[in-house]
C-alpha cells in the first residue's frame, strides 16, 4: 500500500490506463493460475495478487461511483477479453 498511493492510483488510471490495466490482469491470471495448481508454495504470491487487486479496484472504480461510466474499466472488467 505504500508503493501505490491513491494520488499515483488516480494518475495510472487517467494517464496510463493500459499499464493499470496490464497490472489488473496479470493479477488476475497469477490468482487464476494458483487456483489451477494450489501447491503451498504458490500461496504467499496469491496473497501478494490480492492485496495489488484490493489497492487498484477502488480506484478502476471510482469513476463510475462517481457517476461516470468509463468505457476502459467497463471493458477490462466485463469484457470478453478479446481485442476490438
Amino acid at each position: 500500500f505504500e508503493l501505490l498511493t491513491p494520488a499515483n492510483a488516480r494518475r495510472l488510471r487517467d494517464e496510463r490506463f493500459d499499464n493499470l490495466a496490464t497490472l489488473f490482469t496479470q493479477a488476475t491470471a497469477q490468482l487464476c493460475q494458483i487456483v489451477e495448481t494450489p501447491y503451498t508454495i504458490y500461496f504467499d504470491q496469491a496473497l501478494n495478487c490480492v492485496r495489488v487487486l484490493t489497492r487498484i479496484l477502488p480506484f478502476l472504480l471510482e469513476k463510475g461511483d462517481l457517476g461516470d461510466n468509463d468505457p476502459n474499466v467497463e471493458a477490462l472488467c466485463w469484457g470478453s477479453g478479446a481485442a476490438d
